[in-house]
């Protein structure tokens, strides 16, 4: 099943909302300006989210202090060459280099604001294709595997972007309203 259509016509949060409360897995790939992002869901629960915008989990881990820029590049090196292949985020888990819950926290946030910057697309398409869960290149962890340690909130991300778009709604309303004047 594919379902597809326009984003003048039906709200991100609302095709988040559908795939959220009818536990349905599948990914929701959309396209604006010649940008593309996709929200994976897997049994109505985010399993990842990306777009040009989204921050990189290495790079929160070292922003947060939870990682060192020397450990980020060992395992990076751990990465381009262990064979068989694996994620930047299982050979930081290997090298016990973070922690799950370290882990778990960065891949969450890279999931929020990844939404909270996709629910102000009003234009463009989504296609949204049942049964095909991505995951999240830089993790690459099956859905399984990950969804139950990650447990992210989706509802609660919901909530949080709608009110972000709001209040932004309301602030550029607000500003062409008032008249600037210099001297001020």
């Amino acid at each position: 099943m594919s379902i597809s259509g326009s984003l003048a016509d039906i709200a991100i949060v609302d095709l988040l909302q559908f795939v959220h409360m009818s536990q349905r897995s599948g990914t929701l790939l959309l396209e604006r300006d010649g940008d593309q992002a996709h929200i994976s869901f897997h049994r109505g629960r985010i399993a990842s989210a990306w777009s040009p915008r989204s921050p990189s989990v290495a790079s929160y881990l070292v922003q947060h202090g939870k990682l060192s820029a020397q450990d980020l590049e060992a395992a990076l090196e751990a990465h381009r060459t262990q064979l068989p292949a694996q994620s930047l985020g299982q050979a930081l888990l290997q090298e016990n280099k973070v922690s799950w819950s370290e882990l778990r926290d960065a891949v969450a946030a890279k999931v929020e604001q990844t939404i909270f910057h996709l629910v102000g697309w009003h234009d463009g398409t989504f296609r949204l294709l049942a049964d095909e869960v991505r995951v999240d290149d830089e993790i690459t962890f099956a859905p399984g595997d990950v969804l139950p340690e990650v447990d992210i909130d989706t509802q609660g991300i919901l909530l949080e972007a709608v009110r972000l778009f709001d209040e932004r709604g309301r602030d550029a309303l607000y500003f062409r309203r008032v008249p600037w004047t210099s001297g001020l």
